[in-house]
């Protein structure tokens, strides 16, 4: 799992670019919320990244507590991540940990409520934290992959996180008194996907029955469950999703990251030859500081390149072209044995038509010498 391998000083670094971006907030009597995704390629945390079905990623919101903290009596938390139809959340990997140097763990004194869609977090009194003050910054971590909802292109699939808190350091009350809500933080994760066509050089109709087999750029194959069509990579090819050209002569690959692929022809239509090597494929992406993806593009062993399908950037187009090739019968087969036999028999009858003559022309001869 991606969480038991982050470590404290990664989570540090993600407390540091918070610090850098709230240092020009106002500090007065009001929380700081940021909120990043850990990039699993680069280890850096962003607002956005890119990622591929199946995929894990980190999530972080921080929430530095106001500075007149001490002031409180009692202090209500509760932070809210929503997260979109295209995030699967991994179940009880969310946990809230301080930013000191050791990153103490606090979920012990949080409840998780953990929805279809939404994660909360809850501590009815930060205040019982005796340990606590203002300007410390909590952080809350959790895990999600990209699911077979997962959207293409923007407006990627957000996660959205936002904090209720105690709005009043008078209240003497009991309850929570008066509670605040701060403006949502997004975070965005994108991924992308690739539709090939396969049309006869010819003719330009679509040619269906291609079998092919797509490998990332490590050699493993691509693996479509279909049951929960979560995508993942595969060591074993036996094992590997084979993708078909439909009626249309179309398929499509859907849920993929920036990044070189390579796309194998395994069976060729009928009337049509194999392509003799892998095409090569490299998906590239990029967004923008508003996290909106800005380019999508596809470039072809290494040359040809194409752009994206639509406004939303999260599909590219490849064509193919092949040129039908009528069958013969093979070497040694059935249509070889009846021209062989009739060759045979022709040589036969031209034998017998041949002695035949010739003993019509020696009849008389042999007449005269007896």
């Amino acid at each position: 799992m991606l969480k038991k391998t982050i470590s404290i000083a990664i989570l540090l670094l993600f407390v540091a670019s918070l610090c850098v971006n709230t240092a020009a907030a106002e500090s007065n009597a009001r929380p700081v919320l940021n909120k990043q995704i850990l990039d699993p390629e680069l280890l850096s945390w962003a607002e956005q990244t890119h990622g591929g079905l199946g995929q894990q990623f980190v999530c972080a919101a921080g929430v530095t507590l106001p500075e007149d903290f001490g002031a409180y009596s009692s202090y209500f938390f509760r932070l809210t991540e929503v997260l979109g139809e295209g995030l699967i959340y991994e179940s009880a990997s969310a946990k809230v940990t301080l930013n000191t140097a050791d990153g103490a763990d606090l979920s012990e004194h949080f409840t998780f409520t953990e929805d279809a869609d939404k994660l909360k977090a809850t501590c009815r009194n930060l205040k019982e934290l005796d340990f606590l003050a203002g300007g410390q910054t909590l952080v809350l971590s959790y895990s999600v992959s990209l699911g077979p909802k997962a959207v293409l292109g923007n407006p990627g699939n957000v996660t959205a996180s936002y904090l209720e808190y105690s709005l009043d350091p008078r209240w003497r009350g009991t309850g929570v008194g008066p509670v605040g809500r701060t403006d949502p933080a997004d975070g965005a994760i994108f991924t992308y996907g690739i539709r090939v066509s396969d049309i006869d050089t010819g003719t330009s109709l679509p040619v269906s029955g291609e079998e092919f087999r797509l490998r990332n750029e490590e050699g493993q194959s691509l693996l479509l469950r279909e049951n929960d069509l979560v995508a993942t990579w595969v060591e074993d090819d036996r094992k590997a999703t084979t993708l078909v050209t439909d009626e249309q002569g179309a398929f499509e690959i859907n849920g993929l990251a920036p990044g070189k692929y390579f796309l194998e022809g395994t069976k060729a239509a009928d009337g049509y030859v194999l392509t003799d090597r892998p095409v090569e494929l490299f998906l590239s992406a990029d967004y923008d500081s508003n996290a909106r993806v800005r380019s999508l593009s596809l470039s072809v062993n290494g040359g040809r390149e194409t752009k994206a399908i639509g406004d939303n950037l999260g599909t590219v187009e490849l064509s193919m072209e092949n040129a039908y090739v009528p069958e013969l019968p093979p070497t040694g087969g059935t249509g070889t044995e009846i021209f062989y036999i009739f060759g045979v028999l022709i040589i036969f009858v031209g034998c017998l038509v041949f002695v035949a003559k010739r003993r019509e022309r020696m009849d008389p001869l042999e007449e005269l010498l007896k």
